[in-house]
Parts: C-alpha cells; structure tokens; sequence
C-alpha cells in the first residue's frame, strides 16, 4: 500500500506541466513545452500551442472582452511547481506563431507564484486539478491602451521555474482576446509585478525565455532572485504604431465581428422525462436530484439552420432540426419527445458552446455550467 501511495505520488510530481486557465485557452495542449520526463514529454515549441485546438476557440469566439486601461484577471494551474516569471503578451492575429511579435508586445511579467488561492468547487476542475495542495494562481494584469478595436491573440508562458535546481524547460498557451473601448493611446509602459517572496524580483532559475527551451534544462541553473531580462535596461515601451502597421500587413484582419442578424442568446435546460422547461440560475450549481434527465436547448434569435454543440472543446453534435436541443429529439414527433444528454457529469465545471449557422456564417455563445447531485 505504501509503495502505490509513494508510486502516485511520484507520478503526480514529474507530471510537471501547466498551463492557462482564464480565459479560456485556444488548445487541450497542457503540457505546451518541449520533452519531460519519459511518458510525460511534449513537442510544442510555442509560442502558442500549434496542435490538439480546441473547436469552439477561434477568432470570432474570444474566450474575453477587455477594455483597455481596466483591470482583469489571469488564472493558470499551479501543479505543485514554485518559481519562475509569468509573462503575457497581446500579438495580432497573423502574428500569433512569430516568436519576435511576442518579444516585442510583451506587457506584463510577474513571479509564477503570484497571488496564490485556494480553489473552490466550481475551480477546482478548471485551476487545480493536478495540484496536490488544490491550489492555484493568479495575477491581475492592466490592459494595454495601445490596441485599436479589435480581436488579439494572449500569449501565456512560464520560464525559470523551480525552487531550487531550476531543470523546468519554457511553457506556453494562448487564447483569443477582443479589445473593446476604453482609451488609446500611443505608447505604453510595460509592467513587471514582483513578489510575494521579494519585493524587487522573484524567484527563479533563468531570467528569459530560450535559456531552457528543453525540459530537463540542457544547462545547470540554480534558483535566486531575479528580474526580467527585458527591464535590465529600463521599462520597456510598447508603440501604437506597431498595432497599425500589423492592422495594414493582415488586412485588417484583427477586426473580427459576429453577426448580428442571428446568433444564440442563452441557453435553456429542460427535464427529458416530463419535457418540462427547469427554472433554474445557469450561473450557479444546477441540482439535479430528482430528474433522470436533461438537455439543453439554445434560445436563438434569426434564421439558424443547425447548431453545432461543442462540450469542453470537443464537438460532440450537430442538430438540425428545431429546436437544436444539445441531446437531439425524435424526428416528425408531436411536441419535443427530447432525448436526455447523456454527457452531463456532477461536481465539475462543463463548458458548452453552442455554433449557430446560417447561410455559411457562423455565430457562437459559450458558458460554463455546473451540475450536481444530492
């Protein structure tokens, strides 16, 4: 009994990855690094996740809407590792795989073991499902005002980690991020949030990315305090200019909107067994106990054809006949006669997106549900 307890926890602790969390991420990829350990290695080089994507996670389906100048929060795994910088970047559609673009539009680096919190039952799932001490982290980042109007791509990695021997390689993800409102401007000052462990650094084995692009690190780093290259010397100053000069070369292609005409608008949960609509609050735990049966039905506005039903990432099905329940309904019956969805499980968060499409365009309406029993 010993020696499996011992076995687990070994495997827990060299399955060492991690990943984003809020907003939700572009890939399934959660290990975005290049090797680990034997039964755990990777082959993604970043800067974003180039294999494993998620469907309903595209450019005209950003995970968040941000305004500029205001104040967000970024979550991502902890996974029972300490040490290291966090950096975030916003890069142009078409820049999204260019290492350079990401260098050059970095906005916020902060230590890796920033405000640290304790999950709850609706984040446990999502930030803490590997770690051992159910914890996770977060920062809370300033918005750039550099960025027109428009949907970007949130670069995420982590680099120097380790508390000691830092043999980490360098971890990347990414997400699609619209930036909407809020004043521009022509410059802006990056910023580097040090702490909790030094007020002026954090720790960590390397100081930039590309030191270790392998995991273990092909070189001998030791832990210490440290800062981010980039600031060594001086705050580094992010231009307007770029964003422009990115706007003309693609086209404008960070200018992505949804159609307005139709779309879904919420979703409904109805009981299978007496076809009874549930008035329930989807932003809260949904309790189940007593109903054999769900399914869910989107509250749609314009001329949709069929529905595309994506559930964590995945797409499980397309429905084409009224009313695009997410578990389907007999065909040519009288009334729904819906058939119960046999995905839902209990105690963990479930993200479903519903893909709305009408004469080849494509609209979409994402949330996150939870569901219980007893």
């Amino acid at each position: 009994m010993m020696k499996a307890v011992l076995f687990a926890t070994l495997v827990a602790a060299a399955y060492s990855h991690s990943f984003l969390t809020v907003p939700e991420p572009i890939s399934k990829v959660e290990t975005c690094r290049i090797g680990g350990n034997p039964g755990w290695e990777s082959y993604c080089g970043g800067p974003c996740p180039d294999y494993n994507f998620r469907y309903d996670m595209r450019a005209e389906n950003p995970a968040a809407t941000w305004e500029r100048g205001s104040r967000v929060t970024v979550h991502y795994s902890k996974n029972n590792h300490v040490g290291g910088f966090m950096r975030l970047t916003l890069v142009p559609l078409d820049e999204m795989m260019r290492t350079e673009a990401h260098e050059a539009l970095a906005f916020h680096y902060s230590c890796w073991s920033s405000e640290l919190y304790y999950c709850d039952n609706k984040e446990q799932h999502r930030d803490c499902g590997y770690d051992r001490d159910n914890l996770a982290y977060k920062t809370t980042i300033t918005v750039p005002t550099i960025y027109p109007d428009g949907v970007y791509v949130l670069g995420w990695s982590w680099y120097g980690g380790g508390e000691g021997h830092g043999d980490y390689g360098d971890y990347y993800d990414c997400s699609y991020v619209r930036i909407q409102g809020g004043p521009l401007t022509d410059t802006y000052h990056a910023m580097f949030v040090p702490g909790p462990r030094y007020p002026d650094g954090c720790q960590a084995a390397v100081d930039r990315l590309g030191m270790c692009p392998t995991e273990p690190c092909p070189q001998d780093f030791w832990g210490s305090k440290k800062t981010p290259a980039a600031f060594h010397g001086g705050t580094p100053v992010l231009h307007r200019q770029w964003m422009e000069d990115a706007r003309w070369r693609a086209g404008n292609q960070v200018q992505v909107a949804e159609p307005t005409d139709f779309g879904v608008t919420s979703f409904s949960l109805y009981d299978t067994g007496s076809e009874r609509k549930l008035e329930v609050n989807l932003d809260d735990w949904v309790n189940l106990s007593g109903i054999e049966g769900i399914t869910i039905v989107p509250e749609y506005f314009g001329a949709v054809e069929h529905v595309e039903w994506v559930v964590n990432g995945e797409l499980e099905s397309d429905r084409r006949e009224w009313p695009f329940a997410i578990g389907g309904q007999q065909p040519h019956h009288h009334g729904h006669n819906f058939y119960a969805w046999p995905y839902p499980v209990f105690d963990k968060r479930v993200f479903v997106t519903a893909i709305a499409h009408s004469g080849g365009r494509r609209q979409y309406y994402s949330k996150e549900l939870y569901f219980h029993r007893g």
